[in-house]
């Protein structure tokens, strides 16, 4: 009996330990997302872009079948974190219930042009890569389907605007993306590694217009590549 109560106070100690260090990591939860759609049904969201305008902390994001969100809170109301209590939403709408949309971002330096990327989630051309892009804030989508690989349906992941001009996706099966004119035409780059490296690259970090970082999904795969020089 002694061993056993010695056993569960140890099991307690260690219980209550777990819970205060997860109190004590620092994160908060900002609360439920209130999706403002008449087509809202639960669908997951997947990208997150943060910016400022003015004296606003303003995120857009993205998700499954066509939805996109922006919300906007003013520093006045937000306190310590920014809590969804203190944010209005400002834009919600469907692009294409057809895609699954995973990334967005913005030209740090002008944001009314942004893209968005995401594949189409069903049918014959389901994991079909798509590429959106806006010249006057959100207020009209243009899409297109760009052609990674002949006969291969890749769908794209991530996103990042360097500017105006020069962005990055990385996509699925090892490949990425590059365009120095904002997206007119886009050029596929050589697979990291090699083509034994045929993971979606989920992660995407782009240093430069020159140089950028990918994260695979298979086996831990990191690669840094100069593509362009």
């Amino acid at each position: 009996m002694k061993n056993l109560l010695t056993i569960l106070a140890i099991f307690l100690f260690l219980w209550v330990g777990g819970v205060i260090a997860q109190e004590d990591e620092g994160y908060e939860t900002d609360g439920t997302l209130c999706v403002e759609t008449d087509d809202d049904d639960g669908r997951s969201l997947n990208g997150i872009y943060p910016y400022r305008h003015s004296d606003s902390a303003c995120f857009w994001i993205v998700g499954d079948s066509g939805l996109v969100l922006r919300y906007r809170g003013y520093e006045r109301d937000i306190a310590q974190y920014p809590n969804l209590c203190a944010f209005e939403s400002t834009y919600a709408r469907v692009l294409n219930p057809a895609h699954n949309l995973m990334s967005v971002s913005f030209a740090p330096n002008d944001d009314r042009k942004g893209w968005i990327v995401g594949y189409v989630n069903g049918g014959t051309d389901k994991w079909r890569g798509v590429i959106y892009k806006t010249i006057d804030g959100g207020v009209n989508w243009t899409y297109r389907y760009p052609d990674i690989a002949p006969g291969e349906k890749i769908p794209c992941l991530k996103v990042q605007a360097i500017n105006e001009n020069y962005v990055w996706v990385s996509c699925g099966h090892g490949y990425v993306l590059w365009t120095a004119n904002g997206g007119g035409n886009w050029e596929v780059k050589t697979k990291p590694g090699g083509d034994h490296h045929t993971g979606w690259f989920y992660g995407l970090y782009a240093l430069n217009k020159y140089v950028a970082w990918v994260a695979s999904d298979q086996s831990g795969f990191v690669a840094n590549k100069s593509y362009l020089k």
